[in-house]
C-alpha cells in the first residue's frame, strides 16, 4: 500500500515555497553562468594577446568558478523537482514543465553522480541520445537547464506560483506574500 500523502494545504505551501526558492536558485545559476562567461571571454583575449597578467579576480576563468556553476545547476535541478513533485501531488493543472526531458531524472542524473551507467542516465538517453552527466546547455546567448532556457523555467515558476495561490484562496486557506509578517501568537 502506497504511503498518505501529507494534505493539500501543506502540498500548496511547499509548492509555493519551492516554486520562490527554485526561481532564485535559476537565477542564481544564470547569475553564475555570466560570471564565468565572462571570466572565460576575458581569459581567452588575454590568451590571444599574450598577455601575462592573470587579470583581477573578476576576470579569472577558475575552477572555482567552474564548481559553483556545477553547483548552481545542481541546486537548481533538485528545487524545480520538488516543485514538480509538489504540482503533481496537487493535481492541479499547472503548465507542464517546459523542458522535453523529466526534471526528475535530471536531477537524479546529478544526484547520482557516481553511477558510470545510471538508470537515470540511461532512461535520459531514451529520450535524447547526446545527455551526458553535468551537462549545461547554452545556446542563442541563454542558459538552458535540460533543454529549458532560465526564462522558460522563471515563467513556468511564476505560472505554479499563481496557480497554487489561486487554488489556496478558493480553498479558503490563502499563501501569504513574501512581505507578510509570521504571525508568533500562533506559534
Amino acid at each position: 500500500m502506497a504511503a498518505p500523502y501529507v494534505d493539500d494545504h501543506t502540498l500548496r505551501a511547499h509548492a509555493v515555497v519551492y516554486a520562490r526558492r527554485a526561481r532564485a536558485q535559476v537565477e542564481a545559476f544564470a547569475e553564475a553562468d555570466q560570471r564565468q562567461s565572462t571570466a572565460f571571454m576575458h581569459t581567452k583575449h588575454r590568451e590571444s594577446i599574450g598577455t601575462l597578467d592573470p587579470g583581477d579576480a573578476t576576470t579569472r576563468f577558475t575552477y572555482g568558478r567552474v564548481w559553483d556553476l556545477g553547483t548552481e545547476h545542481y541546486l537548481a535541478f533538485v528545487l524545480l523537482a520538488q516543485v514538480a513533485r509538489a504540482v503533481d501531488r496537487l493535481g492541479l493543472d499547472v503548465p507542464a514543465y517546459p523542458g522535453p526531458l523529466p526534471i526528475k531524472l535530471l536531477r537524479n542524473l546529478d544526484e547520482h553522480w557516481d553511477e558510470i551507467d545510471g538508470s537515470a542516465l540511461r532512461a535520459l538517453r531514451d529520450l535524447e541520445p547526446t545527455v551526458a552527466r553535468g551537462q549545461v546547455w547554452f545556446g542563442g546567448g541563454l542558459v538552458k537547464i535540460g533543454h529549458a532556457t532560465t526564462e522558460e523555467l522563471l515563467a513556468w515558476l511564476d505560472g505554479v506560483d499563481s496557480i497554487v495561490r489561486a487554488a489556496a484562496e478558493r480553498a479558503g486557506k490563502p499563501m501569504p506574500s513574501d512581505d507578510d509578517d509570521v504571525d508568533l501568537s500562533s506559534q
